[in-house]
């Protein structure tokens, strides 16, 4: 088993065909480093599987500061993903924090 199929099945056990299937709707890319995933206010569309690099979310405030909500490592699912399931804007901006590769699921 590869290991994204591994990191995969530690949510839910998934099967060779749902994983090949998943993999068929999947685009595999490389992000450069202070690249944005998602800004303050967009309606996501897609998520991210990363499998190399760092990422973080973080919360814009009123008075302009900017804070660190969650940093995610490689094999984390990277995006606003309450956004994505109730189609409306991300309250957070998620932005690569070093050269990422992952896959890409457009939701």
């Amino acid at each position: 088993m590869n290991k994204n199929h591994a990191f995969l099945n530690s949510f839910v056990e998934l099967t060779e065909e749902t994983f090949d299937k998943l993999t068929e709707i999947s685009i595999f890319k490389e992000v450069k480093a202070n690249t944005a995933i998602n800004n303050v206010g967009e309606i996501p569309n897609k998520i991210y599987m990363m499998t190399s690099g760092l990422a973080g979310a973080f919360l814009n405030s009123e008075c302009g500061k900017v804070y660190n909500k969650n940093i995610f490592e490689p094999f984390s699912f990277v995006g606003p993903l309450t956004g994505l399931i109730r189609n409306k804007p991300s309250d957070l901006s998620y932005l690569t924090l070093t050269h990422c590769k992952g896959y890409e699921i457009n939701f």
